[in-house]
């Protein structure tokens, strides 16, 4: 039987999210330039004096995209399944095919399926995957809820009342701390790249026996009117 795999948020290509995310991608030129800019890309705000205009070097790059797709060979089979939850990569208009292609068969499994992020073109990509979707809904093996797969992490999804998972991206993590924090035990995660090198020690996609390990012990959590009476959400004033 195949395995199932989820990820998101490569961003194949893409220079500036090593510096957006801190990834550890550098050449010595780029970790010369971080040193002078004191140690930090940016602020905060990513202006200002302390913002560096520095580029990330194409071999810092290839470096990153080398790394990504040596972890989802490492992990994903031929005849796996790997769910991508949007932001595939990211390249100039002229070049964005050529280059989606290219990353698309550096990857040895045969069914990639795709969740659309707001980084990616669907009108241009969607013939190098097996399915396309902007949000989706799917069934596990031996599971009777189901899993709602959409870029963007969600406050109320389907069922989520019921035990219905939430697997998203987008937010490199940082959507995390709140989450964890004001929707207690919820079924739902970052399945991001960034994420999975938090909480799994590298790059990777998410295998759903790793998930099943971190949510299945969830109790859940509903923020509306689905509610139950014993429930521990917080009170609105809590949220403010």
């Amino acid at each position: 039987m195949s395995k199932i795999f989820f990820t998101a948020d490569t961003h194949f290509g893409h220079a500036n999210i090593i510096k957006y995310c801190n990834r550890p991608f550098l050449t010595a030129a780029d970790k010369k330039a971080l040193e002078d800019n004191g140690g930090s890309w940016h602020d905060g705000t990513w202006k200002g004096s302390r913002s560096s205009d520095w580029r990330i070097t194409p071999d810092a790059v290839e470096m990153m995209n080398d790394t990504f797709f040596k972890n989802i060979n490492a992990m994903v089979g031929e005849d796996d399944i790997l769910w991508h939850l949007g932001d595939f990569a990211f390249a100039q208009r002229e070049s964005y095919v050529r280059k989606c292609e290219n990353y698309r068969r550096r990857i040895n499994c045969k069914n990639v399926n795709i969740i659309w992020g707001n980084h990616d073109e669907p009108h241009l990509i969607k013939h190098l995957f097996n399915e396309s979707h902007f949000m989706h809904n799917i069934s596990l093996p031996g599971q009777r809820f189901r899993v709602v797969l959409c870029h963007y992490a969600m406050a109320v999804w389907e069922g989520s009342h019921r035990g219905n998972w939430q697997l998203y991206g987008h937010s490199h993590t940082t959507a995390e701390p709140w989450m964890n924090k004001n929707m207690p035990d919820r079924k739902s995660l970052d399945v991001g790249v960034d994420n999975a090198n938090l909480l799994l020690g590298s790059y990777r996609p998410f295998s759903l026996d790793e998930l099943e390990k971190m949510l299945l012990k969830r109790e859940g959590f509903s923020m509306d009117h689905h509610i139950p009476k014993n429930s521990q959400a917080p009170k609105e004033e809590d949220l403010i």
